[in-house]
């Protein structure tokens, strides 16, 4: 996949890795994980969250695996915060869905996956 920037050094076709946006959230109330790579062949991750943001940018520091580790742990942290504080008033029961669903696919990542024979 060719990576495509503007002028700033945003990714604007960043490989989306998780997205809930529509699913389990308000329209602008999702969680999502991008990558892309950039100078060097080097990754870099954004995401988009309940209430804040950032873009996949040219200017990477990791492997791809490294960039999709840091993002998934970067939102894992994001998501628990968000269902242990009370800041929210106005949209408590959405951010705490879309941050409860983002955490089970978070830990389905992480569990040990069964193989069968048949």
């Amino acid at each position: 996949m060719k990576f495509i920037f503007n002028d700033c050094g945003v990714c604007t076709n960043p490989e989306i890795i998780y997205s809930s946006e529509g699913k389990y959230s308000l329209a602008w109330l999702y969680y999502e994980l991008k990558i892309c790579s950039g100078s060097g062949g080097l990754w870099d991750f954004g995401y988009n969250y309940g209430g804040g943001g950032s873009p996949a940018t040219k200017n990477g520091k990791y492997t791809r695996e490294e960039a999709i580790k840091k993002g998934l742990e970067f939102l894992k942290n994001k998501a628990q915060k968000s269902i242990d504080s009370e800041i929210d008033v106005n949209n408590t029961r959405a951010l705490v869905k879309a941050s409860k669903h983002f955490l089970k696919y978070y830990e389905e990542l992480k569990a040990p996956k069964q193989l069968s024979l048949f």
